[in-house]
């Protein structure tokens, strides 16, 4: 079993995001590198095709948000919560970027 995905190395792709659509691609790419165990963790939308736009992303932020706070932070969803950090961070950068 790998690793999840670092959030600090996706935080740095979302830092320099420079548009909605790059930050779409940035999160796209973030859910593909999950494996299905990490999926598993992450409310039932359909993957990294549901992204399509800034709408969509501010609405997976709320989501996971609602959900990492409803789970308390429990150490055995730590996807969720690295999920829910990613994508707050994306939020904030789609208010600067324009979305």
């Amino acid at each position: 079993m790998r690793n999840p995905p670092a959030a600090a190395q996706w935080l740095s792709q979302i830092e320099g995001a420079r548009s909605a659509a790059d930050l779409v691609r940035v999160l796209r790419e973030y859910v593909g590198s999950l494996n299905d165990e990490e999926r598993a963790q992450l409310p039932a939308l359909d993957g990294a095709g549901a992204l399509a736009d800034a709408a969509d992303v501010q609405e997976w932020a709320v989501t996971l948000a609602q959900l990492d706070l409803k789970e308390g932070g429990t150490p055995e969803l730590r996807a969720l919560h690295d999920a829910a950090v990613v994508f707050a961070a994306a939020g904030a950068k789609l208010a600067k970027v324009g979305g």
